[in-house]
């Protein structure tokens, strides 16, 4: 690995499933998104998820998808003109019916949106940035991919089924991103064995799935239990456990997204979602759901690595690098630096710090 650490850096695909960074909900029947996303009302660091699961009533199912649809094809007709940033684009759908409907309805766009040249655009101008410490990953997609509710062992088949069934049908990756969030991870007797299953149905298309992803609320919501301001989702014991076990299961094969913080006003909103935003970074989660267009850089600024940790990172590969192995002392003279014992965390420090900068 360490020898061919500059060609895992270079590749997006290797950082893709740290870039989400964000992601931003947003109803699907929002009509002025497309708008919002060409004038980079929003930023140029965020995700951008088009919700048409709770958020949407029943009866407006339908009318929620054509606006959704829409969306896509205005973002692929200015595309050509654009040089706004075009964040990575999900849809939250309910079942694999309503992912195979849209894509089918999506293909027109996605062409148009290839032939554009935004892509190429788009590269160029995120090498630029990262001189700056900045640095966008994109696809080549205008729907990077899915986001599968309340995923579990009994709707695994139909999401993924259909994950690869429009896979098969599109040239470019399509990509799912499954919430587990659903009643049955209550049981305690039960839940190793249901994320087990999870996680070996998410194996056999791995390739495909860019994050693992929480639902806090949907969790807090079964016990009866709403944190407040002064509390993180930590503190919910109920809650972090069961929280704690997916990231033990998942977290060494794939990244783990944290769950949704609600409070986006008021004072001291900012203070008390950096500290979960921290003690989700401390806990082995990497980005953060959120609700509100406020919450965003609190998101992307919590991720910049500190100057110490960058440093550090580099000095444990180089440890490798020039010994081959062993321990030495921190930059700062502070702490210990051991390859065997902080390789991983040092290679995921020089990702983030990639993607979303250094604190200084």
């Amino acid at each position: 690995m360490l020898d061919n650490l500059k060609e895992f850096f270079d590749k997006d695909e290797n950082l893709l499933p740290y870039s989400i960074g964000a992601l931003l909900y947003t109803p699907a029947d929002n009509e002025k998104l497309s708008n919002y996303i060409l004038e980079e009302r929003f930023g140029k660091n965020y995700t951008q998820a088009l919700c048409l699961e709770d958020t949407i009533p029943d009866k407006e199912l339908e009318k929620a998808e054509d606006i959704l649809v829409n969306t896509i094809k205005e973002l692929a007709r200015k595309a050509k003109e654009s040089y706004a940033y075009y964040p990575k684009i999900f849809a939250r759908v309910r079942d694999g019916k309503s992912m195979k409907r849209i894509h089918e309805r999506l293909k027109e766009a996605e062409t148009e949106f290839k032939k554009s040249g935004y892509i190429e655009r788009n590269r160029k101008k995120s090498l630029q940035d990262y001189e700056e410490g900045k640095f966008s990953i994109t696809t080549n997609r205008l729907l990077t991919g899915y986001i599968f509710p309340k995923f579990s062992l009994e709707t695994a088949g139909d999401f993924l089924q259909a994950l690869m069934e429009i896979n098969k049908d599109s040239d470019e990756k399509i990509y799912g991103m499954p919430i587990l969030e659903s009643k049955d991870l209550l049981d305690i007797s039960q839940r190793g064995e249901r994320l087990n299953g999870i996680k070996n149905q998410l194996d056999s298309v791995k390739e495909y799935i860019l994050n693992v992803r929480v639902g806090g609320n949907d969790l807090c919501n079964y016990f009866g239990i709403r944190r407040t301001l002064k509390n993180t989702i930590y503190d919910i014991r109920c809650v972090s456990n069961i929280l704690g076990d997916i990231v033990t299961q998942f977290t060494p094969d794939y990244v783990v997204s944290g769950p949704v913080w609600e409070y986006f006003g008021g004072e001291g909103y900012k203070e008390a979602m950096k500290k979960e935003v921290e003690l989700d970074i401390l806990n082995g989660f990497i980005g953060k759901t959120v609700i509100h267009p406020n919450q965003i850089e609190v998101v992307t600024d919590t991720l910049k690595i500190s100057r110490e940790d960058y440093l550090d990172a580099l000095n444990i590969l180089e440890i490798a690098l020039e010994k081959g192995g062993g321990v030495g002392r921190s930059l700062n003279r502070v702490r210990m630096d051991e390859y065997k014992t902080h390789y991983n965390w040092a290679l995921k420090c020089l990702i983030i710090s990639k993607i979303y900068g250094k604190k200084y």
